[in-house]
């Protein structure tokens, strides 16, 4: 390996002075050296993980390998939010973000037509406090406290899209997993598993709501609604229940959990 070949520090200097039209980041990692990793070490289909994401050259790298040969590689890359000198971008982690959605366009735009079918999307997430509140009491006048509380379960600065990916973590669903987003008598149904899996944080249920996630095609098989969300309709959510559990098969030990309800 020739490191004038592959790239130094200067290199990735100059990398993210292109992208950013300054320097922003100390001592960044060339993505030319990570690409010729990327071509001797894994293959089209590999995932790579980069633990201390940085300007994020790791990301920039599999991207422009993709676009190079066509293969499908993914990258998971972790930041811790630390502090940085520049107003623009607080924390390293936004660095990180806002390289890779940079060197994605650039990629993109490099390859032209040919490149139609590159992906270089990604989703970005970081570890939050739970949207559901603690149960956690200790004397019977705070377990009071707590009941009346509890009505609604959801934190008050809990948003649907925080909801409805703590759900689908805690169901087991990946965070890479393909998700569609439909509308169903004004509330969003996330679906995943090819349709086979529903999330909704509807606050209002109805049956026309319940209606529609049952007319969707495929037929849903497992679905996730928030409790609070039935209110004081009880009816509605056993009959809801019953309905969706009539889908599955009587020999299925979940049938009965076929609707769950957090």
């Amino acid at each position: 390996m020739n490191i004038d070949e592959v790239g130094r520090t200067e290199h990735g200097n100059k990398e993210l002075v292109a992208l950013f039209g300054e320097k922003v980041f100390s001592f960044p990692k060339p993505s030319t050296l990570i690409q010729y990793f990327l071509k001797t070490m894994t293959s089209s289909e590999s995932v790579i993980l980069d633990f201390f994401a940085g300007s994020g050259s790791t990301a920039h790298a599999v991207m422009q390998q993709n676009a190079e040969d066509g293969g499908n590689r993914r990258f998971i890359l972790v930041q811790l939010p630390e502090a940085t000198d520049n107003p623009e971008f607080p924390k390293i982690s936004d660095i990180t973000r806002e390289r890779v959605r940079r060197a994605g366009t650039k990629i993109k735009a490099e390859v032209g037509l040919t490149g139609q079918d590159l992906d270089v999307g990604f989703r970005a997430f970081k570890l939050g406090a739970s949207n559901f509140r603690n149960w956690d009491v200790e004397t019977d006048t705070l377990l009071a406290e707590d009941l009346e509380a509890f009505v609604d379960n959801i934190n008050t600065n809990a948003d649907d899209d925080g909801i409805v990916y703590e759900i689908l973590l805690k169901a087991g669903i990946r965070l890479d997993t393909d998700l569609q987003k439909v509308s169903i008598a004004g509330a969003d149904v996330t679906l995943a598993m090819d349709g086979l899996v529903a999330v909704s944080a509807n606050r209002a249920i109805t049956q026309e709501f319940i209606d529609g996630v049952l007319a969707l095609e495929p037929p849903v098989q497992q679905l996730y609604l928030l409790d609070s969300g039935f209110g004081d309709n009880d009816s509605l959510k056993v009959n809801a229940r019953h309905q969706f559990a009539a889908r599955r098969s009587d020999s299925d030990p979940d049938k009965d959990d076929a609707l769950r309800t957090v």
